[in-house]
Parts: C-alpha cells; sequence; structure tokens
C-alpha cells in the first residue's frame, strides 16, 4: 500500500486481507480514502466462505431480488498446481490457520484471537495512519488491536462468562454503549445466524454513534450452514440471503458515498469424504491417545489448516521419525482413496513460506 487513493478500498478475496493483513500479494491491493466530510470511507465485511461461482448471486437467479454483497469473480484458484497460491506468506503475517500449534491440547482449542501474532501492519493501522477513525465487530485476531473501537472476536469456555470476558477486552465502555439499545451481543462462539444478527444490529449501532473512518465486521454463520449443509444447499442459500440482507442494513446505516468490500478467508466445494490423517499416525506408532482421543504423547503429528495439513516433528523424537512418517505419507499417496492429493517436503513448504516448522505439508 505505497499511496492512498482518493475514494477506493478494495480487497479481494485472500486469507491476508480477511485477516487485515496489509502484505500485498498479486491477489491483494488496498487504498484508504481521504475524507472531506464524514461518510466511511471503508467497510470492510468477511465472512467464513466464499463461493466461486454461485448461481444464486445474480438479480435473476435470486428471483429479482436486490443482492446487496453480490461480487464478480475474475479467477477462481487452482490448487492442483503446485505452488498452492492461497497458502504462500502464512509464516510471514503470523498467523497460520484457526488454532495454534497444540497437539497436546494444553491451550483448551485456543484460536488465534491476539492481534500481538500479527507480524505485518493491518489495514486499520493504515487507516489510523491517514488520520481515520477506526471500529470493528468481532473480526478475527483483533483481540488488544490498535482499533478506536473495538469489539474483538474471542471465546473461551462458550458459557456466558465469555460475553463478561469480552466486555473486558472491548473498548472501555463500548460494549455497554453498543447493547443499551440493542439486543445483548452474543460472544464469538455463536456462529448462528442468530448471531450474525446480533452481530449486524451492533455494527448498524456502532456507525450511527461513533461515524468511523474505516470499520471492519464478521459474519459467520454461512460457513457453518455449508460445512453441515454442504455449498449450494437450500440451508445456505437461505443463510446467504439473511446474509446478503444483513449488508444492506449495514450498507444503508453507512450511507451512500461509503466503499463496501465483501470478502472470505476461503473457498468452500462439496466434499464427499473425510480424511482421518491422524488415525494413520496413531496405528503406525507416531502418536499416542487415550479413549477419549486425547493425545498423550506423539513423535509425529499434524497441524491442519483448511484442506492441508503440516506435519511436524516431534523435536524429542527418535532417530529416523522423519523418514517413517515420510514413508508412511508415501505409502497413502499411492492409495487413490487416501484422499491425500499431494506431500511437498519441508523444503517446498519454506519455498512457498507456507505454514512453519513443517516436516512435510498435504
Amino acid at each position: 500500500m505505497e499511496s492512498f487513493a482518493d475514494t477506493v478500498l478494495y480487497v479481494k478475496e485472500n486469507s491476508h486481507a480477511v485477516r487485515g493483513c496489509r502484505h500485498r500479494t498479486r491477489s491483494a491491493h488496498a487504498g484508504l480514502a481521504r475524507v472531506r466530510r464524514w461518510t466511511p470511507a471503508g467497510l470492510l465485511f468477511a465472512g467464513r466462505s466464499a463461493r466461486s461461482e454461485d448461481p444464486a448471486s445474480s438479480p435473476d437467479a435470486r428471483g429479482g431480488r436486490t443482492c446487496h454483497g453480490c461480487s464478480r469473480r475474475t479467477s477462481n484458484r487452482d490448487l492442483s498446481q503446485p505452488r498452492y497460491a492461497g497458502y504462500r506468506c502464512l509464516a510471514r503475517h503470523g498467523i497460520c490457520a484457526n488454532t495454534t500449534f497444540d497437539p497436546e491440547g494444553r491451550n483448551y482449542e485456543g484460536w488465534y484471537w491476539y492481534a500481538a501474532d500479527l507480524q505485518v501492519p493491518t489495514l486499520w493501522d493504515e487507516a489510523r495512519n491517514a488520520g481515520l477513525t477506526t471500529a470493528n465487530m468481532q473480526w478475527p485476531v483483533t483481540a488488544g488491536a490498535a482499533i478506536d473501537f473495538n469489539v474483538p472476536q474471542y471465546w473461551r469456555a462458550g458459557t456466558a462468562d465469555d460475553h463478561k470476558l469480552l466486555r473486558l477486552l472491548s473498548t472501555p465502555g463500548l460494549l455497554e454503549l453498543l447493547e443499551r439499545d440493542t439486543e445483548a451481543l452474543t460472544d464469538g462462539a455463536d456462529e448462528s445466524i442468530d448471531g450474525d444478527q446480533r452481530r449486524a444490529k451492533a455494527a448498524v449501532r456502532l456507525l450511527e454513534l461513533k461515524r468511523p473512518g474505516f470499520m471492519t465486521v464478521y459474519l459467520a454463520s454461512l460457513d457453518n450452514v455449508e460445512h453441515e449443509h454442504g455449498p449450494f444447499s437450500p440451508e445456505a442459500n437461505a443463510t446467504l440471503e439473511q446474509i446478503d440482507a444483513l449488508i444492506g442494513r449495514l450498507r444503508a446505516a453507512a450511507g451512500g458515498l461509503a466503499v463496501v468490500s465483501v470478502v472470505s478467508d476461503h473457498g468452500f466445494l462439496k466434499v464427499d469424504k473425510e480424511v482421518h490423517l491422524l488415525t494413520a499416525f496413531r496405528q503406525h506408532g507416531l502418536l499416542d491417545a487415550d479413549e477419549t482421543g486425547h493425545v498423550k504423547s506423539w513423535q509425529a503429528t499434524a497441524w491442519f489448516s483448511g484442506a492441508t495439513a503440516a506435519i511436524r516433528i516431534n523435536p524429542q523424537a527418535p532417530s529416523g521419525t522423519k523418514d517413517r512418517v515420510g514413508g508412511l505419507l508415501e505409502e497413502l499417496l499411492k492409495d487413490a482413496n487416501s484422499g491425500l492429493a499431494r506431500v511437498l517436503s519441508g523444503d517446498e513448504v519454506k519455498t512457498i513460506r507456507g505454514l512453519p516448522g513443517s516436516g512435510f505439508s498435504g
């Protein structure tokens, strides 16, 4: 981001943009507006899944209804190509997956929530540097971020106490102010359409009360529904239309001159099988787990990120463990029913700046 354009905030779909990172790649370019009177220079929405070709995205397919969040895709990512472009530079910006590497479950399934883990400047950093007021409604990796009016994404136990914790992590007094005239904001663990509706109401109120120059909003329910029912299912399409209506309300609250961008951190394809890689590791003595599945010890394990898995070797593992793992992966790769598409060596992972510390990746 070498300069600030006059009127545009444009972010193409990619994981670096969704995390709020400034890192520049072929698929991510951004500019922030200078404004003379209040109007949001940018309003950035994120969902947890995107569709490469959505038959429901055109007005004709939607029965003539207005589409607030429709966009036109210019290209689709081909994961059969060796570069695995969607996973480049993960090590550079610091956010490597949903969850941190925690093979023995000591972090209680902790996610990447903390802005301190980001290793590159973010969009809200650039906005503040340009003199814009910033705001956020439960965007990922924003706990502790330098955002003027911040309600971060965060949860732990999934109980009512999470809401108290969210109040502590938000800008002092902000959550109480937003909930004064609206429903109580759900905690970050609620990724249902009801949770999105509450986030959107709070985001509208935040726009009205604080008038930020740049704001990020996270809506999550489509991802959950597509995981359960599949993309383009009736349930997924119904959820998408509800999210689209929420975006319409947010656009109206932001005003006609606001630049709105809708982005996603990953795509979604229909699948008909699951790959249980760690089952093979357990069967070959590479990790040990109790009857509940809790890992007690491990020589090698997998760190999952979407449809990829980074294989890590325990530094205390016996000599030859990496060769054992390599042999197992090659054996699985030869099996057409294993679900493995490709195995990258540790050197190949480093070349594409993939998940750090990987002995292999596939």
